[in-house]
């Protein structure tokens, strides 16, 4: 019987309160420096995952993933949802999993679990020959084995050499079962995950180097890429101790790097600005990601200083309309002042686009998460002609994203 787990929810970003702190940020084998962030003498979770600790859980959601009132809100959906992103992510180069202290190996597991989805347990088979008459009929091993006997001036071979195939468990069924039934055991209240009723000794996965001995060899012995991937992640698995008793512990520090995926994908459906509003109703826009530019002449191109090039986040030239779009992830915004990066951008590529011998126009805009269900644009800056005649009408967007469609269109839900 699963044991009672208290939730406690919070988001990235949000005050620490003295019982959270008290609870989850107690001892140092649960918590590092950087999962809080000091600001005016105060502590903000700086993480998005959980925290578990004997029956009580912490989980902290991105910035506007709820509205208020987080603790009515929270479901075992929402959870997945987050599990599912920081899955995709990981599958697309996100390294954030491999923080040190982070003990839950969720990629191994989802692949795991996502074989035993689609295959069931991992089972090799064995032929075996039977006398019969129905079945797949192995013709060299009936030839070579029976005597033949004439009937009406035909040969015929009784009884006939029949192929069966016989599933056979090996290690690899222990082990995905000892996986799947780990989790199902200690997370079950998050994952809904059912145990697989499948015998097997636990102790045979006490000792992990044992464990991990085993599929190495069995590693060798593989040739199809979904087995390899199976043993792989059983590999990791257990290598970053998913069997462990104490506390749980999954954290990305930044998730600034996976909105910027979020809101790379739904760019793919990005059409123009109309009316001051960005309009999400296009198909298949191929913005480029992370597109390069050098300005200064003292570090041309073939240099490797981070410190002397703009990389913009998301670029794309409609080349129909004659418009040229720069638009940033933004996931955390500025509470004071204006972000004049972007306005920065358009200045400084200005010339240099008229120069290569285009006129197109240039539209700058900043991607926010929103915790509403629909998107919408805001105009943050609008340069006073005053200022600079020649590009009065400037103006810098603001994109709120709904954060939870961005999720769920980003995992193909």
């Amino acid at each position: 019987m699963n044991k009672k787990i208290n939730v406690t929810i919070v988001l990235d970003g949000s005050e620490i309160s003295s019982k959270i702190e008290q609870e989850f940020f107690n001892d140092i084998q649960s918590y590092q420096e950087e999962d809080i962030r000091m600001w005016n003498q105060k502590k903000y979770i700086n993480f998005v995952g959980f925290i578990l600790k004997e029956n009580h859980i912490l989980i902290s959601f991105p910035k506007h993933f709820y509205q208020e009132n987080l603790e009515n809100e929270f479901s075992k959906e929402d959870f997945q949802l987050l599990l599912a992103t920081i899955i995709k992510a990981a599958q697309n180069g996100l390294k954030d999993l491999s923080n040190s202290q982070n003990n839950f190996p969720l990629s191994a597991f989802a692949t795991v679990y996502n074989y035993y989805k689609q295959f069931g347990l991992y089972y090799e088979e064995k032929k075996q020959l039977k006398d019969g008459y129905y079945g797949k009929i192995n013709w060299r091993k009936t030839i070579q084995s029976v005597t033949p006997l004439e009937y009406q001036g035909q040969w015929m071979y009784m009884p006939l050499k029949i192929e069966k195939q016989n599933p056979y468990d090996t290690f690899i069924t222990r082990c995905m079962a000892y996986v799947i039934n780990d989790v199902s055991q200690k997370l079950n209240f998050l994952f809904s995950i059912e145990p697989i009723e499948y015998a097997f000794n636990p102790q045979e996965f006490s000792n992990k180097g044992y464990v991990l001995n085993c599929l190495y060899d069995l590693r060798q012995t593989m040739f199809k890429d979904i087995h390899l991937q199976l043993i792989d992640a059983l590999i990791n698995y257990f290598k970053t101790e998913g069997n462990t008793s104490g506390d749980i512990l999954l954290k990305i520090h930044h998730f600034d790097k996976i909105w910027e995926k979020l809101v790379h994908h739904q760019l793919k459906s990005f059409d123009q600005i109309i009316d001051d509003q960005l309009r999400f109703d296009g198909k298949h826009r191929l913005f480029e990601e992370q597109k390069t530019f050098y300005p200064d002449c003292r570090h041309p191109k073939t240099s490797d200083s981070k410190n002397h090039r703009l990389e913009i986040d998301h670029y794309f030239e409609d080349e129909n309309r004659g418009i040229r779009y720069i638009f940033d992830s933004k996931y955390y915004k500025n509470k004071v002042g204006i972000d004049y990066k972007q306005i920065s951008y358009y200045f400084l590529l200005k010339n240099y686009f008229e120069k290569l011998g285009n006129e197109s126009k240039t539209q700058i805009a900043l991607i926010l998460p929103s915790e509403k269900e629909v998107g919408y644009t805001e105009i943050e800056f609008e340069l006073d002609g005053n200022y600079n005649n020649q590009d009065k009408g400037l103006k810098l967007y603001h994109y709120y994203l709904p954060i939870k469609e961005a999720m769920r269109s980003y995992i193909g839900k």
